[in-house]
C-alpha cells in the first residue's frame, strides 16, 4: 500500500491511498526433473495472490492450455491442474498464474523428463562350469531413446558373482559352488527409471583330476624292508575315494590300494640294481594321474658259502655258513628226498656271523636226508 499527498488548486492538501497490483505466487508446484512414464501427465500445484479484494487468482495457463478445475476469481488461492502432452525426452513446462486485474502474471517453469521404462532384451538361464570363468552380456531395450545411457548393476547373487562397468555379468564358481542352482536379479535403468531381472544360474560339477605328491628317489639294502607312503589328494567336493595301483615295479613290490603305502624287501639277488617305479592314482570318476621315481639296491649279490667245519664224536656234523644280511637258512629232512619238513631257520646273519647248524649222522635216525634252503 502506498499514501501520497495531492495539492489542490485552492490550497486544500488532500492525502490517498492506492495499491500496487501484486502477481499471483505458486505455493506449489512440481519439482525439476519429475519422472513420468507416459507421454500424457497430468499436473497440478496452488497458487496466490496476495492483493485485497477481487483480484484472486483468475486463470492457471499450463504450455498454452488453460488448467482444468479449482480457479475461482473469488479467492486468493487458486488448486489448479492439467493434462499435458509431452515428447519423450526433456520438457520445458511452463505454468501462467493470472489475477483478475490481468496484470503483472506470477509464471514458473519447470523441467519434466518423459521416459520410456528400459527392458532387458533376453535373459534365459545359464549354465556354468566350476573352477571356470564364465560370463553374460547384458542388454537392454531403451524404446528409441537414443540420448539415454544404460547402465546395469547387480541386485542379488552369489558370492564372487559381479557386473562390470561394460555391462557384463561374471563369475568363476567355486569348488564348494558347485553343484548349485542360483537366482540372479540384476537391474538397468536409464537415470531415471529402472527395471529388475532374474535369471537362473545352474554351476554344472566338473570333476578335477586328483594330485600326487611327489616321492623321492631312494637307496635300499638288500634283504631289509622298505617302505612309502603315496599321498594323493582330491579337491572334488565331496572328496572321492582314491584308488593306488603300481604300473610299473619291480619283483615283490606291493602297494595298498586304499592307502597307497608302498612295501618291499628286495633279495640279495636284485642288488645291486636300479629300479624304476610307476604308481597310479584314480578317483571315483576314472580320472587317473601317475608318477615315477626310482629305486636302488645296495651291496654285491653274493652268494652265500657253505662248508662242513667238523664231524663230532657223538655222530654229529657241523655246518658253517657265510651270508649277508637279510638270509633266511632253512634246514630240513626228508626220509624220501619227496617231502621234506623244516627242522631249523635261521634268519637275520652276516658274512661276519656265520651260521652254525648240527645234522646228526645216526643211520637210525628217521631222517636219513638233509637239505638247506637258502633265500
Amino acid at each position: 500500500m502506498y499514501e501520497a499527498t495531492i495539492n489542490a488548486p485552492d490550497g486544500v492538501v488532500a492525502s490517498v491511498e492506492y495499491r500496487a497490483n501484486a502477481p499471483a505466487i505458486f505455493v506449489d508446484y512440481p519439482a525439476d526433473n519429475s519422472v513420468v512414464r507416459d507421454r500424457v501427465i497430468s499436473v497440478g500445484g496452488r497458487a496466490s495472490d496476495f492483493d485485497r479484494g477481487n483480484s484472486g487468482v483468475s486463470s492457471v495457463v499450463v504450455n498454452g492450455s488453460i488448467s482444468k478445475g479449482g480457479v475461482s476469481s473469488d479467492v486468493q488461492t487458486a488448486f489448479w491442474s492439467n493434462t499435458v502432452a509431452m515428447k519423450l525426452g526433456t520438457n520445458t513446462m511452463q505454468v501462467v498464474a493470472t489475477d483478475a486485474s490481468a496484470i503483472n502474471p506470477g509464471k514458473a517453469t519447470n523441467s519434466v523428463v518423459v521416459t520410456y521404462q528400459p527392458e532387458f532384451i533376453d535373459l534365459p538361464s545359464q549354465v556354468f562350469d566350476e573352477l571356470a570363468l564364465a560370463s553374460l552380456d547384458l542388454a537392454a531395450d531403451d524404446k528409441s531413446l537414443s540420448d539415454r545411457v544404460l547402465s546395469h548393476s547387480l541386485k542379488s547373487g552369489p558370492s564372487g558373482l559381479s557386473v562390470t562397468a561394460s555391462d557384463r555379468l561374471t563369475w568363476m564358481p567355486t569348488e564348494s559352488q558347485g553343484p548349485s542352482t542360483n537366482l540372479v536379479e540384476v537391474a538397468v535403468t536409464d537415470g531415471f527409471v529402472g527395471t529388475t531381472k532374474r535369471v537362473m544360474i545352474h554351476v554344472r560339477e566338473v570333476n578335477t583330476p586328483p594330485s600326487l605328491k611327489a616321492v623321492p628317489d631312494s637307496t635300499l639294502a638288500a634283504g631289509v624292508e622298505w617302505s612309502v607312503l603315496v599321498e594323493g589328494t582330491d579337491r572334488d567336493l565331496p572328496v572321492q575315494q582314491l584308488a593306488y595301483t603300481l604300473k610299473a615295479s619291480p619283483a615283490g613290490m606291493v602297494i595298498n590300494q586304499g592307502n597307497g603305502t608302498i612295501r618291499w624287501t628286495p633279495s640279495r639277488a636284485q642288488g645291486p640294481g636300479n629300479y624304476p617305479v610307476t604308481v597310479s592314482v584314480a578317483d571315483s570318476v576314472g580320472a587317473v594321474v601317475e608318477q615315477s621315481f626310482r629305486v636302488s639296491v645296495s651291496g654285491p649279490a653274493q652268494r652265500p658259502t657253505l662248508a662242513i667245519s667238523a664231524a663230532n664224536p657223538n655222530g654229529t656234523i657241523s655246518l658253517q655258513i657265510r651270508a649277508e644280511q637279510g638270509l633266511i637258512v632253512d634246514l630240513e629232512h626228508s626220509g624220501d628226498l619227496n617231502t621234506w619238513l623244516l627242522a631249523q631257520q635261521i634268519t637275520g646273519q652276516t658274512m661276519d656271523q656265520p651260521v652254525q647248524l648240527v645234522l646228526p649222522t645216526d643211520p637210525n635216525t628217521q631222517a636219513v636226508f638233509w637239505r638247506l634252503r637258502l633265500r
